[in-house]
């Protein structure tokens, strides 16, 4: 996988636990906003990840963390925060 496209999405649980998964990142500046939108709107997340699919309903999740952030952010985005805790 290229180094340049690799994106990280670490998605912690109510239950305390975490998982990290490693993807492509999409080139397609364009649609990511309104893919965000349309993930949140589901309530639910889904992975491919090769040989199955894995389903995370959002009321199992306490937080999702995209590394390094989609270039295009829904408008709801507030922009340039700094983590100070």
């Amino acid at each position: 996988m290229d180094e340049g496209k690799k994106g990280y999405l670490t998605i912690r649980y109510v239950n305390g636990t975490k998982q990290k998964f490693e993807y492509i990142r999409q080139e397609d500046t364009a649609n990511i906003a309104s893919n965000i939108r349309e993930v949140l709107n589901a309530n639910q997340l889904l992975l491919e990840l090769g040989d199955r699919v894995l389903i995370v309903p959002f009321q199992n999740v306490q937080s999702i963390e995209l590394s390094p952030p989609p270039q295009k952010l829904p408008p709801i985005a507030i922009k340039n925060v700094r983590f100070i805790s």
